[in-house]
């Protein structure tokens, strides 16, 4: 045991060598400003205060700190401060502000809509790794501080284990991020996950046309399965043969874009954190060669400090430890939790809670976006279901909010809204638009949901708790 702990403490040890400060910086400086700018086109944090408070299922830290649902003005302004701080932070601008600041509106922006069904965990390693960059010296390089700095005559930032350790952490987050969901399945599923039709139901239940053609491909869908198992699991041997990563990290990135174009699922911030693996201080200066801009020469090395090296060390095991309970007991604590995605497999049965809305002539049709904005039909269905099975009220409350502002927002002409739960008793010969059983749990009526309104001619009465 004595060998196995030196050799790890070895290995660990190379990953803190010397770095150039561009490395680290081009980490800050991508994801942070990747991240701020894929949000500011397809999120809107203020559209999630508009939500029936019916709705609020409170997740990980939001419960512990008891709080409650915000008003869109509360929410723009935590918006627009999270904005500031990301691109203060994206240019290295006042970095032991503006990277706090980021690291602390990053959970309440990215984490807020989890509060309403279910957390997703596309965003849960960058939140981490802002923090880590919060606590680093990632301005030194690239950055208008670094910049200031020159003009007052102060040394330029040489190499340094200083700037080794932000990578070091940030890859060792990034392994046991993706190892947690191999893990996962193992755990719910075992071999089975290969074996079974689950990646195949889960395609089809996708419900994207490109996935159409690998469904009629099972035994191309079985391999992918395996080649998915061994590159979750595989990964963490990564942390102690770096070299790996030239294997294991653009697999796991085709595997990502596999996910996004078959499957619908969209880990666009996921992605920007694999900039962590690219050697950004080699790469600028082969491409300084080659347009023949003269390098600045070798810098002297800075020594770390033992203590420093020290804390790195106890915060590596800190995570992996957190990381560990969080896949022992299955918890969700986010950030913390992991993505076990498509993780039990699918029995002969299956079994779906759907939202429809109903028109005038009473034609039932499912409810899509936009119909269902801010909430995808996934997470608003879990949402749903946790208040069917908890409280009936906040259910019904919950459908006439939704039907109410589906029609003021929405522009939307649906008369009803109807939580249904669809059986198929045997899913490998299912016809997914013909269930097997139709059970209605909750209706609502528009002008049953308008007297209940607060601006209605009746009072809403709502007192029932969730238990």
């Amino acid at each position: 045991m004595g060998r196995l702990l030196e050799f790890v403490s070895v290995r660990w040890q190379r990953q803190l060598a010397p770095a150039a400060p561009t490395d680290v910086a081009m980490v800050r400086l991508l994801t942070l400003a990747g991240v701020a700018l894929y949000y500011q086109r397809w999120f809107s944090l203020p559209a999630w205060g508009e939500v029936s408070d019916a709705l609020w299922l409170p997740i990980s830290f939001f419960r512990w700190l008891g709080l409650g649902p915000a008003s869109p003005s509360e929410l723009r302004v935590v918006e627009l401060s999270w904005y500031a701080s990301m691109t203060a932070g994206a240019l290295g601008l006042w970095q032991r502000v503006s990277l706090p600041l980021a690291a602390a509106t990053s959970l309440l922006v990215l984490g807020y809509e989890g509060n309403f069904g279910k957390p997703y965990h596309h965003a849960n390693l960058f939140v981490l790794l802002v923090w880590i960059l919060a606590a680093a010296r990632c301005a030194d390089a690239l950055s208008v501080d670094e910049w200031l700095r020159r003009r007052r005559g102060v040394q330029p930032a040489a190499h340094s284990p200083v700037y080794a350790w932000p990578l070091a952490l940030g890859r060792l987050l990034f392994l046991l991020f993706y190892f947690e969901a191999g893990a996962h399945k193992l755990m719910a599923s075992g071999l089975g996950w290969v074996t079974s039709r689950n990646v195949e139901l889960s395609i089809r239940l996708a419900e994207t046309g490109t996935a159409e053609a690998l469904v009629r491909r099972p035994l191309l869908i079985h391999v992918l399965a395996v080649v998915v198992l061994a590159l979750e699991l595989g990964c963490i041997t990564c942390v102690l043969w770096p070299r790996l990563s030239w294997i294991f990290v653009p697999g796991l990135f085709l595997m990502q874009l596999g996910f996004h174009y078959f499957m619908a699922e969209h880990f666009v911030p996921l992605l920007f954190c694999y900039a962590l693996w690219v050697p950004w201080s080699r790469l600028l200066a082969r491409i300084r060669r080659a347009w023949g801009v003269a390098s600045s020469g070798d810098r002297p090395l800075r020594v770390q400090r033992a203590g420093k090296a020290r804390a790195v060390g106890v915060a590596a095991i800190a995570l992996t430890c957190v990381c560990a309970l969080q896949l022992l007991t299955r918890r969700d604590d986010w950030p913390f939790s992991s993505f076990p995605m498509y993780a039990s497999t699918a029995g002969p049965q299956l079994v779906q809670d759907q939202l429809f809305i109903v028109d005038a002539a009473g034609v039932r049709s499912r409810a899509y976006r936009p119909a269902l904005e801010p909430f995808d039909d996934h997470r608003l269905s879990v949402a749903l279901t946790q208040l069917s099975a908890h409280s009936p009220a906040r259910l019904q409350r919950a459908l006439d909010d939704m039907l109410l502002r589906q029609r003021r927002v929405a522009s939307g002409s649906g008369v009803a809204l109807e939580f249904r739960r669809l059986t198929w008793n045997n899913v490998a010969t299912a016809d997914l638009d013909h269930p097997d059983e139709d059970v209605l749990l909750a209706r609502a009526e528009y002008d049953a949901a308008l007297r209940r309104s607060p601006g209605g001619s009746g009072e809403r009465q709502f007192t029932e708790p969730m238990r």
